[in-house]
């Protein structure tokens, strides 16, 4: 037996609101059942596909993530041994 949910109850799963469960359904991006003009549901198993479709996998973020040690050595590329830095404002203490 297909268990359904509600549009409340989705929403509360997924930590959203009912609109957007609503946007999501009208998308495409989540299936759901008219059971009348009024009612939808959605069913447990197609929520937990669409949950499972949204996980993000590490090995993804491994290569979208930001290598901060790259970062600061491209910084510290650009100090001279003064400590100024390209765009740094100058001012002369004498003028």
């Amino acid at each position: 037996m297909i268990e359904l949910l509600t549009k409340a109850e989705a929403a509360e799963i997924l930590g959203v609101s009912e609109m957007t469960v609503e946007r999501m359904i009208r998308s495409g991006q989540l299936p759901a059942y008219r059971i009348a003009k009024a009612v939808t549901r959605i069913s447990r198993e197609d929520l937990m596909e669409y949950l499972d479709s949204r996980r993000i996998k590490v090995a993804a973020l491994r290569k979208t993530s930001v290598n901060m040690a790259a970062v600061n050595r491209q910084r510290r590329a650009r100090e001279l041994p003064c400590g100024y830095v390209p765009g740094m404002k100058v001012v002369d203490p004498n003028g």
